[in-house]
């Protein structure tokens, strides 16, 4: 019987069960930050990461949108690293940061409810920093999570 089961599917992002089948987001988000966590393993200081980011993201949109993606990921997920990968993702931004605010509206909106607590909180940290930042449409993001909070009377 044993032979049969299934492990159940890992995510430093949402919640799932063994029946959960992996969300293409969580798992394009984890695989870029897997990527980006090669490319920072490198060794070297600060500069030495800047220039690696940079030359990485000049590459091309795809690999813009990647690197951006990725440090989002470990903003959520990696509260040790918040500030390093915060500090990387201002560095990089080339747009305004309209790419992540996009992406973290889309991620509001589809996988709010299965987020974990702890990535709740970072993303509503996040969300603060690009207000303060002044960020392209980061007013997506706060209509989306304005959408998530839930009425009625609670008493």
């Amino acid at each position: 019987m044993a032979e049969g089961r299934h492990p159940a599917p890992t995510s430093r992002l949402i919640h799932l069960n063994r029946f959960d089948a992996p969300d293409e987001m969580d798992r394009a988000w984890a695989g870029y930050f897997e990527q980006l966590e090669g490319l920072l393993s490198t060794g070297g200081g600060e500069s030495e990461v800047n220039a690696v980011l940079q030359g990485k993201v000049s590459s091309s949109g795809r690999a813009y949108a990647e690197v951006s993606l990725a440090l989002v990921y470990g903003v959520l997920t990696d509260r040790n690293r918040t500030a390093q990968f915060m500090k990387n993702l201002v560095m990089i931004s080339r747009d305004g940061y309209a790419l992540c605010t996009k992406e973290l509206q889309r991620l509001v909106s589809e996988l709010f409810p299965r987020l974990r607590d702890s990535v709740r909180a970072q993303l509503l940290w996040l969300t603060r920093e690009f207000i303060t930042l002044d960020a392209m449409e980061v007013e997506g993001v706060c209509y989306a999570l304005l959408r998530q909070v839930r009425g009625g009377d609670m008493s």
